[in-house]
Parts: structure tokens; C-alpha cells; sequence
């Protein structure tokens, strides 16, 4: 980056800097233009002209002053995306050209694997803004696009920005549903809980006419009858009879824990022990295990099923990881929810003041919304304004669960069974 900034600095000057001389001009030029001295044979160093020596930040800061930036971060940071534009300019300047192979070529360039993500989210909106799908499906099946050696965070940011163009336009393309990268990096990371009646709900109605193996059809499966749950239609009882537990992962046993929950299977313990091979008591889990079960208990306001992760599921003690935010955001809004039922007041206040919505992804958040409005609602006294708000969200919601006595029940719901707890 040094080399750089010299570079600039003789950009900006026009002058070679080859001599002695040279560099006392450009001396003259810095202290001109900065009000700073920054003394020949300093720069004399600094270009290889003497014997070089590790220049000192004040001299950096000058000479990125000089060349118009606040300060040496200041250049360090611009050059950085300066760089990255380049690159950005190079491959739009291939999709226009239809050149896909010289495309995923500067994708194999990028500096590093933050930058080559970036690139395939403005390369992959790029071509479905352009509604050009056979090259966006060729894309998937790329072999340099591996979502699995992704960063967790990485994955969310990019499936979030592509699964988010499907909600306003149709793509037609019933192939990319049998492409595994495709269903990895959007269909299954990007659960849109919005549009389980519109492109989401149709994705998976296309991929449950497939068999994608135990991972996918399971997956597939549990939102079905999620959506089943909040159209208010019969929910089928899940067949468990043929999975392997031990190979989905924690998270996709969750979604099946919910489901058997909706469809009556109401001893908690027995039902963890069943899925995850052994029982709850002294096991220590991340939280992220338990998302969906957390997610399924405030959507519907079953509090027998939040008191349990409460109180008898013990979590993994460590710093978040970016993606776990969300987690802990779904867990402190069921901690409030659980605490405005138990008429703790204190703690509800408390509580109230540590979530953040924003921090709850999208696809998810629309539902997790309604949720918190009405515990606002509840710790307002159920003002006018409050339940005005809550409304509109919900008629944007437009699924039926959603109904006025989902309002006014929420907090005193009649069909749970506070002694299915086992």
C-alpha cells in the first residue's frame, strides 16, 4: 500500500522523482499544497534513491493528504475500493460482451473471498435484473462456485440479496431446482416467510415434486407444513419412519421438532431425545439449534413450548459470530414474551430494551415483527396507534392465522396444554 501512495504521489505531481533534484521539488510542491514539510531526503528514501528506511505514519498521512485524501486509512481505504471498482467495471463490461468464461475468470481473481462474493451478488442480480436465466443457471454450475466452503455469514449475505429480487419478479427456470449449489445457496439459506403464498411457495411445491435426497425433501416437507399452519389448513403428521437423524443437521432437526410439536407430539424431552440421539439434560448446545422451535413457539404463542427452551435447554456460553445475532435476538423476544405472561413487569422492561429488530434477517423478520408489535401492544396497555401499526403488518402478512383473535389471544392462548410437559 506504501507502493501505492508513492505511485500516487507521483501521479499527482507529474514528476519522475529520479534525482535529488526531482525530490526537492516535489518537497516544495507538498509543503505548498499541506502547510507540512516533508523533507528531500525523506522522499529520497522513500523512492529508493538513498538508503531506504520505514517511513513514519505522520510523513504517510501528508503525502495522502497531498494526493486529496484526510489521511493515510483514508488513502489505504480508497485505494481498496478503487481496486475492487476496477474489477466490478471489468466483469460488467464481460456480461455485456456475453462473455460468462471470462467472467468467472476475474471471480477466481478477486483478492479474497469477501470480494469474489460481492462480485457473484452483483453478477447473479445483474443477470436476473436482465432476465437472463440460462446464464444465471450456468453460473450455479460453475464448478468454482462452492457455497459450502462459504463463511456461514457469507452464505446469509448472499442469499438474502438474491432470494429478495424473486419477491417482485417471476423467473421462469424449473432446472435450477435441480442444481445443488442453487438449492444450497438461496432455496434453502433464503426462507422467505413472506412469500410462503407467492415465489417462495412455489419453489417449493417445484422442488417438493422432486426427490433432492433427506436433507432438501425434509426441509421441503417441514415448510410445507408451515405454510399449512399459517393458511390454517390441515397439517399431514410428518413421516420421520425412514430419516437417519444423525445425518441432517441440528438446525434442519429443529424444523422436524416443530412440526411433530404442531401435529401433537407434546413430551418435549422424549421428542428431543428421539431427534437428537440423547438427552437434553446436561447437554450444552449452540443456540442456533434451537431456532426454529423458538421461531414456531412466538409465531404461534405457545408459551408451554418457550417456558421449556427456556428453562431446560442449555446453550453454548461464547462470543456471537456475526450470523448468531439473529439467534439471540429470537431468544431475548421469546425471554419477553414469556416475561409479559408471567406478569414480571421488571423484567419485561428490561428485556424490551435489548431487541433490535434489525438484527433479525430478512425473510424471517416480517413474521418476527408482528410478534414483537404485539408485545409492545401488551406492555402499552394495548394502545390505539399500537395495534394501528400491527394491523397494517399484518394484512401485509395476509395469512389467516394471522386474524384478530391471534390479536387478542395471544397472551391467553386456550389450546395449549400446559401439562403435555413431560
Amino acid at each position: 500500500m506504501e507502493r501505492r501512495l508513492l505511485m500516487a504521489v507521483r501521479d499527482k505531481s507529474g514528476i519522475p522523482v529520479l534525482n535529488r533534484g526531482d525530490c526537492e521539488v516535489l518537497s516544495d510542491l507538498i509543503l505548498e499544497a499541506t502547510d507540512e514539510l516533508v523533507n528531500y531526503n525523506t522522499l529520497r528514501r522513500l523512492y529508493g534513491l538513498a538508503k531506504p528506511v520505514k517511513p513514519r505514519r505522520q510523513t504517510l498521512n501528508i503525502l495522502s493528504v497531498y494526493c486529496g485524501f484526510q489521511d493515510y486509512p483514508d488513502f489505504c481505504n480508497s485505494s481498496f475500493r478503487l481496486a475492487r471498482w476496477k474489477v466490478a467495471e471489468h466483469m460488467f463490461s464481460l456480461i455485456d460482451d456475453g462473455d460468462l468464461g471470462g467472467i468467472l475468470s476475474v471471480l477466481e481473481t478477486a483478492s479474497d473471498h469477501a470480494e469474489r462474493m460481492d462480485l457473484l451478488i452483483q453478477l447473479s442480480r445483474e443477470l436476473l435484473l436482465t432476465n437472463r436465466m440460462e446464464e444465471f443457471s450456468s453460473l450455479f454450475e460453475a464448478p468454482s462456485f462452492d457455497v459450502q466452503k462459504w463463511e456461514y455469514s457469507h452464505q446469509l449475505h448472499f442469499s438474502t440479496s438474491v432470494g429478495l429480487l424473486f419477491r417482485s419478479r417471476a423467473f421462469e427456470n424449473p432446472q435450477i431446482f435441480q442444481n445443488v449449489n442453487f438449492l444450497q445457496s438461496v432455496f434453502l439459506t433464503f426462507v422467505d416467510y413472506l412469500s410462503l403464498n407467492g415465489f417462495y411457495g412455489d419453489w417449493l411445491d417445484q422442488v417438493c415434486r422432486l426427490s433432492l435426497g433427506p436433507e432438501v425433501d425434509t426441509f421441503s416437507a417441514c415448510l410445507v407444513r408451515f405454510r399449512s399452519l399459517l393458511n390454517e389448513e390441515p397439517i399431514e403428521p410428518l413421516d420421520t419412519s425412514n430419516l437417519v437423524f444423525a445425518d441432517l443437521h441440528p438446525i434442519l432437526l429443529s424444523r422436524v421438532f416443530s412440526v411433530c410439536w404442531m401435529c401433537g407430539e407434546r413430551d418435549a424431552p422424549s421428542l428431543w431425545r428421539r431427534l437428537f440421539g440423547q438427552s437434553h439434560e446436561g447437554m450444552i448446545v449452540p443456540i442456533t439449534w434451537v431456532h426454529e422451535m423458538v421461531t414456531y413457539a412466538l409465531i404461534v404463542g405457545d408459551f408451554a413450548l418457550m417456558r421449556w427452551i427456556r428453562d431446560e435447554v442449555q446453550f453454548e456460553k461464547k462470543s456471537m459470530v456475526h450470523f448468531e445475532r439473529h439467534h439471540h435476538q429470537l431468544f431475548l423476544l421469546l425471554n419477553l414474551a414469556l416475561a409479559i405472561h408471567e406478569g414480571q413487569g421488571k423484567e419485561a422492561a428490561l428485556t424490551v430494551s435489548k431487541f433490535d429488530l434489525s438484527q433479525i434477517r430478512q425473510g424471517y423478520r416480517e413474521l418476527i415483527e408482528v410478534v414483537w408489535l404485539r408485545c409492545l401492544m401488551a406492555l402499552s396497555s394495548g394502545r390505539v396507534e399500537g395495534a394501528s401499526v400491527l394491523g397494517s403488518k399484518l394484512d401485509r402478512l395476509s395469512y389467516p392465522l394471522f386474524s384478530p383473535s391471534w390479536v387478542s389471544g395471544y397472551f391467553e392462548p386456550a389450546h395449549l396444554q400446559e401439562d403435555s410437559l413431560s
